[in-house]
């Protein structure tokens, strides 16, 4: 299978491949809620006549928790990225087949690394309007894990 195309996307860094994989969402939320929430206790504690004591302090542990969490999700998976991109190769790809699963995409493509076709599928959802553009016969670039080349993602999405 001949894949030789004339230019490689640009790598992103770690922080862009986290910021549009899910782990973003669970930072969002990690943010926002606790947030909402301590709004909520101070509005509870102003208005409590006392029947209520345990409901702040319980309010704000589980804000604590939902933040630690948050962050915690997505230091995670932007370490999984920077692990990734640190070892990563890249080899051009295409697309091959398109299909759109509820607000999901489903994509499969392949590549060749070391002279072995390689044949991934993956879901993805409608995070980026990239990823809604992808069709058929496109070309792309793909990251792979050297040591197991089947783990891939599609470079072009990212940058």
């Amino acid at each position: 299978m001949d894949m030789n195309f004339e230019k490689l996307a640009t790598r992103p860094s770690a922080g862009r491949l986290a910021s549009k994989d899910i782990a973003f969402l669970f930072l969002i939320s990690g943010l926002v809620t606790p947030i909402l929430m301590m709004v909520v206790v101070l509005f509870i504690a102003q208005n409590d006549t006392g029947e209520n004591e345990l409901m702040v302090p319980i309010l704000t542990i589980v804000a604590i928790f939902d933040a630690a969490f948050g962050l915690g999700f997505y230091y995670y998976r932007w370490r999984f990225f920077s692990n990734f991109l640190t070892a990563a190769s890249e080899a051009p790809g295409v697309v091959t087949f398109v299909s759109p699963v509820g607000k999901q995409r489903s994509l499969e493509y392949r590549y060749a690394y070391l002279g072995k076709d390689y044949n991934v599928a993956n879901k993805y959802g409608s995070l980026s309007s990239k990823r809604s553009k992808l069709k058929a016969d496109d070309k792309i670039t793909v990251l792979l894990n050297p040591e197991k080349p089947s783990e891939s993602l599609i470079l072009d999405i990212y940058v």
